[in-house]
């Protein structure tokens, strides 16, 4: 259970990112660039619905870090979407949030402060699996460090990798890390 002074904290960043979005689309409205105020409402309306989808997935404390991570600054820009039928996850949900955490402060440790860095991650259900997308594009100090910190990452029985790979972007600083895992 969180305290309430962290749920005040929390409560105040949602609103301050819903009323960044709100004054983004008055100011758009007020300028006449209907457009570029549809493009913001687009974006708000899919957050929200990403938000609803994670939601019903039963994993509260994975849901609950996703959502509130990305209030958050952080040295890159972070979304999450949620695709494919509703599953029941809640039997991973310590050891997907345990990953997601280790994953986002290492991120927070290496990526370059000085860079448009961006991470997506996503949780694809497909007929038989679900699968855990992350993708990293940008620039990453040590990047093999990172990624050799993150291999080693004991996944027990929930989480197995699938794929995990980088390739580097048209200047030597520029990278794409993409990683999968096969959710149980």
């Amino acid at each position: 259970m969180i305290s309430e002074e962290t749920g005040i904290k929390l409560i105040g960043a949602a609103r301050h990112m819903l009323l960044n979005d709100l004054q983004l689309i008055k100011g758009y409205i007020y300028m006449n660039q209907m457009e570029h105020a549809n493009e913001v409402i687009s974006r708000l309306t899919d957050r929200l619905i990403h938000q609803a989808h994670l939601s019903h997935l039963q994993m509260p404390k994975s849901s609950f870090f996703l959502v509130t991570s990305s209030w958050f600054p952080h040295p890159y820009r972070l979304s999450y979407s949620v695709s494919g039928p509703e599953r029941n996850l809640s039997e991973c949900d310590e050891s997907l949030h345990a990953f997601l955490n280790l994953l986002i402060q290492k991120l927070d440790q290496h990526a370059s402060e000085f860079t448009d860095n961006t991470v997506h991650i996503e949780l694809e259900a497909v007929p038989a699996h679900v699968y855990l997308h992350v993708t990293f594009e940008g620039q990453l100090c040590d990047a093999e460090t990172m990624m050799d910190e993150m291999k080693k990452t004991d996944l027990n029985q929930s989480l197995r990798w699938v794929e995990h790979y980088l390739t580097k972007g048209k200047s030597d600083n520029e990278m794409r890390w993409i990683l999968c895992l096969l959710i149980r």
